[in-house]
């Protein structure tokens, strides 16, 4: 049976009128909304509140990231996709109506990363060298790719680089990212679209906005706990005035650390001055107990320095102890891998000051 013109025409409408809400429902950048820019937001605590910035916690507290894409409507407000409850971005939340997880029609997947220097330890002797040194995005499969990660701050070049007993543990400062990749179908190889995060470019340049956790433990290890995972820089005696402003700067903003300069700022915290500190000569395994000694004093033997640890357990200072030693990047390690023998080594307290 042959259709009236007048009914083909209003079956024509009927039809674009339920392809045009079909892609207004599901989106995904092809009218609805235009996408615009990836961030990642880190959780603390299972709040589902996520802070585009660096966030401060405790040792062993839980870290999530959540993924965070931001639109345009085709009002020209803003949209947020994302599985947080609350966003907050430049330190401003952001409308909660504005808030929606993701209702596009094409398959998301985020790749998570870390962003990292690329080796423990690096002597730099001029502007050049210092030009050369690498901040790097480290991938994190096991993190999955759905919109919420739980993460951790352990470094990922740990993998890949021989340490000596270098133990991975849960202190330390961590920078994210997020690559978000939109997918045409299930049988797509490649995304339609990629929109990531602030890169190695950004934390250079500004460190103050980028994701990150500084996870710390308390007392007198605040500090020193938290430039685990960090590159630690050394300037050379021959290198140029730039160079040492170059680092003490990163140092500051705690994206690569200085053994110097993390010395000068435990002395300082603690209240004491270089070469007035109260130093105390004592010999290890000769009785000194850990009632004198503390988690956060210094050890020293010449320039070598280190900050007490943890008691292996017998209640006594001794070679088995363990230390965190910076010599060539933060480490865990037995005293006696410093200090060889059970000779005499000058002690300070940074916890009681005497």
């Amino acid at each position: 049976m042959k259709l009236p013109g007048f009914a083909v025409s209003a079956l024509r409408i009927g039809l674009v009128l339920m392809a045009a809400f079909w892609l207004g429902a599901c989106g995904g950048g092809d009218g609805a909304f235009e996408l615009k820019q990836a961030y990642v937001g880190v959780d603390t605590e299972g709040s589902g509140d996520a802070v585009v910035g660096r966030r401060e916690l405790l040792a062993g507290q839980r870290v999530r990231l959540f993924a965070i894409l931001e639109a345009v409507s085709a009002d020209g407000s803003p949209i947020y996709f994302s599985e947080a409850r609350s966003i907050t971005i430049d330190g401003e939340p952001v409308d909660p109506a504005t808030i929606r997880r993701w209702e596009g029609r094409r398959i998301v997947k985020n790749l998570w990363s870390t962003v990292e220097g690329s080796a423990p330890y690096t002597e730099i002797d001029s502007v050049e060298n210092l030009r050369r040194f690498r901040v790097e995005s480290f991938s994190h499969p096991a993190w999955g790719n759905g919109w919420v990660a739980e993460a951790s701050v352990r470094a990922r070049r740990d993998d890949s680089l021989e340490l000596e007993q270098a133990q991975r543990l849960s202190f330390g400062t961590q920078h994210y990212q997020v690559w978000i990749e939109l997918f045409d179908d299930e049988m797509a190889l490649v995304p339609g679209e990629r929109f990531k995060s602030a890169g190695p470019q950004e934390l250079l340049a500004d460190s103050s906005r980028f994701p990150a956790v500084e996870m710390h433990l308390e007392g007198a290890l605040d500090l020193p706990s938290r430039k685990f995972g960090l590159s630690f820089l050394q300037p050379t005696p021959e290198a140029p005035e730039e160079v040492v402003e170059t680092v003490a700067g990163w140092t500051e903003q705690n994206i690569a650390s200085n053994r110097l300069l993390l010395l000068r700022a435990l002395l300082e915290r603690a209240g004491v001055a270089g070469g007035d500190a109260p130093w105390q000569r004592i010999e290890l395994a000769t009785g000194v107990s850990w009632d004198q000694v503390a988690p956060g004093d210094l050890l020293q033997v010449g320039d070598r320095w280190v900050v007490l640890y943890q008691d292996d357990g017998d209640g006594e200072l001794d070679p088995d102890d363990l230390c965190f030693d910076f010599l060539k990047g933060a480490m865990v390690r037995p005293i006696s891998a410093v200090f060889v023998g059970t000779g005499d080594v000058d002690w300070l307290s940074l916890t009681s000051g005497s």
